[in-house]
């Protein structure tokens, strides 16, 4: 079909819906709905053959790009986290690790989740047999830990993660101290505890009283099993714990994730 008037715009379609607007030039060539009766049939079949094709081809065209892009916006929000994208704000994760086996979960846990890392370090001493006793008593008689200053500014960051080990099914004194003593208003707190045993059943209300008090939001626990565990099992377990955060913090998804070695 050849349209009298051979100038139109999209405009002249009305408003412009995939569907309704594909059918309408598919159906009728080239030419707006408001001018079909003016049309001739001269045209030959070879030239409309041609139009129609094109038109399927750049509709399916449209489609794939939309379908793309509606691919590529899902991916970037999962993986904003991980970009530090988030109004401007990397993730921050803190740690505290006696014995070691915290520190390289931390350190595994901060890369995949792309997070800039601190330690938390005692000022106490904390290691062979009198460092034992001091955390046994720490724990035993909620006493505060005295740490070093951390060399981050942590009201640049969001969300903060805590990795922790676990003294007597809880969290360890130097971490808890390190919650009490800072700011976390605005924030999304989120507490990753490495243990060998269990976590005690009421670690979840716990955990909300020490953050709470602080104008933090409790958003979420996760651990994992150290126990038997080397170096490069823990970073194994580790980077397996980091994809399964990833999209829960993203999301912003409370709760506990419990990861435990396969066997």
């Amino acid at each position: 079909m050849i349209c009298r008037n051979s100038v139109w715009r999209i405009s002249d379609f009305g408003y412009w819906n995939a569907d309704v607007g594909l059918q309408r030039l598919l159906e009728g060539g080239l030419c707006p709905p408001s001018q079909t009766d003016g049309c001739t049939d001269g045209e030959s079949m070879k030239r409309v053959f041609k139009r129609r094709t094109a038109v399927k081809v750049y509709g399916m065209a449209g489609i794939i790009c939309s379908i793309f892009l509606c691919m590529l916006t899902n991916a970037v929000a999962e993986t904003a986290l991980a970009d530090g994208s988030i109004q401007g704000q990397k993730p921050l994760l803190v740690y505290f690790s006696r014995g070691g086996n915290t520190r390289i979960v931390a350190h595994e846990l901060a890369s995949g989740l792309g997070a800039d890392s601190a330690e938390i370090k005692s000022k106490l001493n904390r290691q062979e047999f009198s460092g034992i006793m001091t955390c046994l008593l720490d724990q035993l008689l909620d006493r505060d830990d005295d740490p070093e200053a951390i060399p981050v500014d942590i009201a640049s960051h969001n969300p903060v993660i805590i990795a922790s080990p676990t003294w007597l099914k809880t969290l360890s004194s130097p971490a808890r101290t390190f919650i009490q003593q800072h700011d976390f208003k605005g924030k999304d707190v989120y507490i990753v505890l490495t243990y060998n045993g269990k976590a005690r059943d009421d670690i979840d209300a716990k955990l909300k009283e020490i953050i709470a008090p602080r104008g933090g939001t409790f958003a979420g626990l996760f651990t994992l099993i150290a126990k038997g565990k080397d170096e490069q099992g823990l970073r194994d377990e580790a980077k397996k714990l980091a994809e399964k955060m990833r999209p829960r913090l993203a999301a912003k998804t409370p709760g506990i994730v419990s990861h435990t070695p396969g066997r």
